[in-house]
Formats: structure tokens, C-alpha cells, sequence
């Protein structure tokens, strides 16, 4: 009984499709921001956004007070 070539661990992930989800920031703030750089996650209106840095040293410059309900 002969063998085919196994195929290595390369060839066979080369071959599968690749699917990359990069996540964005979110900033209900900033609607415009579409960095990739992502710092930390907020909730906000019961959603965890994620929020990029410069996003974040913006919003944690300003003299805000956060509430929990």
C-alpha cells in the first residue's frame, strides 16, 4: 500500500480560508474613530464597547463622573 505525500501543518492552514476580525473603536463620544489600537472596553447603555487609546487619554483627561446604576 503507498502513501500519498502527506501534506504539512503549513500547506493545510494555507489553504483554509482566513477570516480576521479587527475590532474598531467605538466611542459613542467620537463617531468618527476607527482605530484598531484598542485600549480598554466600556459599558455603555448596557453594550461593551471597545475604546482605542487615544480615545481613551481623551476621555479620561476630562472631568467626568461615572455612574453605575
Amino acid at each position: 500500500m503507498m502513501r500519498g505525500k502527506q501534506r504539512s501543518f503549513k500547506d493545510r492552514r494555507d489553504r483554509q480560508p482566513m477570516i480576521t476580525i479587527e475590532e474598531r473603536c467605538m466611542n459613542p463620544w467620537n463617531g468618527k474613530c476607527s482605530s484598531t489600537d484598542i485600549a480598554l472596553y466600556i459599558m455603555f447603555k448596557g453594550r461593551r464597547l471597545p475604546i482605542c487609546w487615544k480615545c481613551w487619554m481623551d476621555i479620561s483627561s476630562k472631568n467626568i463622573e461615572w455612574r453605575y446604576k
